[in-house]
């Protein structure tokens, strides 16, 4: 038989609940207003110290003081002290500069080189209109001197940045070409850089990927078009190695986005672990068999796309262990003009698999071997990952 209460004892229980919740809620908001107060007083703490510092620099360096490049290393030392290598505080002259190449424009002659196998400079594309094209430099030129100095001698890297320079500057380069060595004087200047290369080796459709900016996007898409078209191919490489993932993860959503049918192809975990997704495919797809070659200098959003390609397409990753850069960054402006690059976000594949600090382990292993040089099209006879790569390919066909 059910018990009845009385209306009072009723009432009784209902105000003791409404007590217990109350103290419950007041001790809650007490401890978080404390908690609030000791961390803002610690804050407050950190900034009278460091007005201190301040004062005693001021008052006792004996030399002259940059207030600009005091503020930039206090910036600069107050976000290295996450521990964050991904973050950090940039100028607005940094910012500019960031955003120059980002937009895929450089200054320079307008060829691309690559290392021969003497340690010189051959080049393996020039830029139509550009002032290599205008004085008659061809794919295959090696260069071997740059303004009077020989590139064995200052370094193949050093060389490199002696090919740029300010819009509008000129250089000499001394070339060979069939034996014979001819000097040429070339205006740098700003052209649209080429950052992916196709081509089609015997039955297998080829996609460079030398770096990844604002123009990446679409060169990829008109790669991939080719790559589809051909008739006969036994699949596709996509070579990611010594790829920078570049600052814009779009590029790698919208590349990821032509190759994979409709799903999640870009997670991430944020603030407080909470996972999101960060882009999908929509169905339209490449639907070719396909291998990604990647290597230690494979970093940012290249090894998320080869990350994905594993995860979500019939493809192999083939080479070495990639670098580990997986987090995502958001830059926020100050009112000055310069920013924070903050990490906000750790990326995350399809299935929530991270690539963040241990890199992406391939499904075939393949090291490139001691002297080994990457090439603008790769030779299957001296290229041990590009040669496993197709050999998958050829099997899956």
């Amino acid at each position: 038989m059910n018990k009845r209460i009385s209306v009072g004892v009723a009432l009784s229980l209902v105000l003791i609940a409404v007590a217990v919740t109350f103290s419950a809620a007041t001790i809650y908001s007490m401890r978080l207003f404390d908690s609030k107060v000791s961390s803002a007083s610690e804050r407050a703490s950190l900034y009278d110290e460091l007005s201190e510092i301040d004062r005693i620099v001021r008052n006792y360096y004996y030399g002259d003081i940059d207030d600009n490049a005091l503020f930039y290393a206090t910036a600069q030392g107050f976000i290295s002290g996450l521990g964050d290598p991904a973050s950090s505080y940039l100028t607005v002259e940094e910012i500019a500069a960031r955003e120059t190449e980002m937009a895929g424009a450089t200054i320079g002659v307008g060829i691309g080189v690559e290392r021969s196998a003497s340690g010189y400079m051959v080049i393996n594309r020039v830029t139509e209109g550009s002032s290599a094209d205008l004085v008659g430099l061809i794919v295959g030129d090696t260069i071997t001197r740059i303004d009077d100095l020989d590139v064995l001698s200052v370094g193949y890297d050093t060389a490199l940045t002696l090919l740029s320079g300010a819009e509008g500057s000129r250089v000499v380069l001394t070339y060979n070409r069939d034996g014979v060595e001819t000097n040429a004087e070339l205006t740098r200047s700003t052209t649209e850089a080429t950052s992916v290369n196709y081509a089609l080796i015997d039955d297998i459709a080829y996609i460079r990927v030398e770096t990844m900016n604002n123009t990446t996007a679409s060169q990829f898409a008109s790669a991939l078009s080719q790559a589809r078209s051909a008739e006969g191919t036994a699949g596709l490489v996509i070579d990611l190695r010594d790829t920078s993932g570049g600052y814009d993860v779009s590029v790698a959503a919208a590349m990821l986005d032509d190759m994979l049918p409709a799903g999640d192809i870009i997670r991430g975990r944020y603030q407080g672990g909470e996972i999101r997704t960060i882009y999908t495919s929509d169905e339209e797809q490449a639907g070719m068999n396909c291998a990604v070659l990647v290597n230690a200098n494979t970093r940012g959003f290249a090894e998320l796309f080869a990350a994905v390609m594993s995860e979500r397409a019939s493809c192999y990753v083939v080479g070495t262990a990639t670098a580990g850069q997986g987090t995502l960054q958001q830059l926020v402006r100050l009112d000055d003009g310069s920013g924070v690059n903050i990490t906000v976000a750790e990326l995350l594949t399809p299935s929530d698999a991270s690539f963040n600090d241990t890199g992406l382990e391939p499904d075939l292993v393949v090291e490139a071997g001691e002297n080994f040089i990457l090439l603008s099209r790769p030779d299957e006879s001296s290229d041990a990952q590009y040669r496993r790569a197709i050999e998958a390919l050829r099997s899956m066909s």
